[in-house]
């Protein structure tokens, strides 16, 4: 869960961000240099370090972030919403995905990914289960817990 939150909050750094270009790269591509190994549920081969897997998660949480913007401040427009994606093509540069292999934005994919072929290799598993439960339904704050 821990790893989820960093991933979250890095993300949400570099949304907001206005220094991208200043910035050196972020420590969390120093931890994903340990997360690599046999998948129980596939028998596949996984690398964190795997640009086309760097590319997959980066694609979800902007395509989630632009979601969660239209859903609730529904604000930016399809202007806004490519010049977020373009922003955003940096972000992923800075998280090690290799320029060539990010897709250039176009209508279609501002309008949003949802839906795009993954190759049959996702599966929803026990621990996907529990993070989207935390989701659905979130622990009651404690009094006094901000944090």
């Amino acid at each position: 869960m821990a790893s989820l939150q960093r991933t979250l909050i890095l993300t949400y750094t570099l949304t907001f961000a206005r220094s991208l270009r200043r910035t050196k790269p972020p420590t969390g591509s120093r931890v994903h240099t340990r997360i690599n190994g046999i998948d129980p549920v596939t028998g596949l081969r996984y690398d964190a370090l795997d640009p086309e897997l760097l590319l997959y998660v980066h694609a979800c949480l902007v395509d989630s972030a632009l979601l969660f913007e239209e859903l609730t401040v529904g604000r930016l427009d399809d202007a806004g919403r490519q010049r977020f994606h373009e922003e955003q093509m940096l972000a992923a540069e800075l998280l090690l995905v290799p320029h060539e292999i990010i897709p250039q934005p176009s209508p279609s994919s501002v309008r949003g990914s949802r839906g795009s072929k993954t190759g049959g290799v996702l599966q929803v598993t026990e621990g996907a289960r529990r993070v989207a439960e935390l989701f659905l339904d979130p622990p009651e704050e404690r009094s006094g817990d901000r944090s």
